[in-house]
């Protein structure tokens, strides 16, 4: 997604969330709240990116939507059939346990988000849900674009405060596990999706007014954005009330902040948005999907080839292994960006598949 999709504040935001995703995992419970966000600001941050740069383009053609959807799809599917090859052999080898046949090839396909059981949808390379969902949201963006795009902005926002009212109605009749799954839904996540898609259309509005911001005022919007996302993560950190729909509603808004300030304050940051665009956050924002993919196998290849030499044997236990884990994924991500997603996906696009 060149153009708008190197917005580099949004480059360096992807890449920090993408981090924080892996500590969550790895059980830094510091992280407990903010992953939440970072999983809403994936969402958001890809419906806002394909609206600005698909803004107008008729994309609902078969011809045009595959093409479309399959520019997005070439940049997923090889570096997630590799990770969850590779993974597999952890399963099959070390752990002696054979592979399920239905749970393996639906999470191959990337539909495994669509089945309601953990063992689908958090099975073998847990984190590829996301992928699934994702790619269900670049298969519905082409109508989005047409019909939805196209209606008033105020039209839009009706839209979403309703779906926003229709789940927090309906997010707390769920159980435990119902919750969980609708976390994980294709469905449900095209909420976030869709608001990324208005804060887009809100963005291409602003932006024909050319508004420009002094050193001094980018800074004090980027503080507040900031500030706001904080201020959320410890209100839902000190409260029980919000739990029922913490996973959901209450991200969304400090999603699109961090997305809309980033995009309208491009190319004129702040003090902070100008450590964004820093070498090292560009570096990590750029090599992100990697780091998200390959968490789970880089977690692996420490517990069974790091952790032996500490006296631990294949157990799982993150929180003491996260400082060897850290440097080896993002080694193993800059890696294999550089000698595989790139270079696959420049092979398959000279082949016009």
């Amino acid at each position: 997604m060149a153009g708008a999709s190197r917005i580099k504040a949004i480059n360096a935001w992807r890449g920090i969330f993408a981090l924080v995703i892996v500590l969550f995992h790895s059980k830094v419970h510091l992280m407990d709240q903010a992953v939440s966000l970072g999983v809403s600001f994936f969402f958001v941050g890809s419906g806002f990116l394909l609206t600005v740069r698909h803004h107008g383009q008729q994309l609902t053609t078969p011809a045009a939507w595959w093409r479309f959807w399959w520019q997005r799809a070439r940049l997923i599917y090889p570096i997630h059939w590799l990770a969850l090859l590779l993974i597999s052999w952890f399963f099959i080898v070390p752990e002696h346990k054979p592979l399920a046949p239905a749970e393996f090839f639906t999470q191959f396909a990337l539909v495994h988000c669509w089945f309601p059981t953990k063992n689908f949808y958090f099975g073998y390379n847990g984190v590829s849900w996301f992928l699934g969902a994702l790619l269900f949201c670049y298969a519905c963006f082409p109508l989005i674009n047409r019909y939805f795009s196209s209606l008033r902005l105020r039209w839009q926002l009706l839209a979403m405060i309703l779906i926003i009212a229709a789940l927090w109605w309906w997010l707390p009749l769920l159980t435990g596990q119902q919750r969980t799954f609708t976390y994980v839904c294709p469905a449900i996540r095209l909420g976030d999706f869709l608001m990324g898609v208005t804060a887009g259309n809100l963005y291409l509005i602003c932006r024909s007014n050319r508004l420009t911001y002094s050193k001094t005022k980018a800074t004090m919007i980027e503080l507040a954005t900031i500030g706001i996302a904080l201020e959320v993560l410890a209100i839902n950190r000190n409260t029980l009330l919000l739990n029922t729909w913490d996973h959901y509603l209450l991200w969304w808004l400090p999603a699109t902040f961090i997305v809309f300030t980033a995009a309208m304050l491009d190319r004129h940051e702040g003090w902070p948005g100008q450590l964004l665009c820093a070498r090292p956050l560009q570096w990590l924002g750029d090599i992100s999907m990697e780091v998200y993919i390959l968490q789970n196998l880089a977690a692996l290849i420490v517990n069974y080839y790091v952790a032996p030499l500490f006296g631990h044997f294949g157990i799982m236990i993150y929180d003491k292994n996260v400082w060897f884990q850290v440097p080896l994924l993002l080694l193993m991500a800059w890696g294999t960006r550089r000698y595989f997603t790139v270079p696959v996906a420049r092979w398959i696009k000279r082949q016009h598949l």
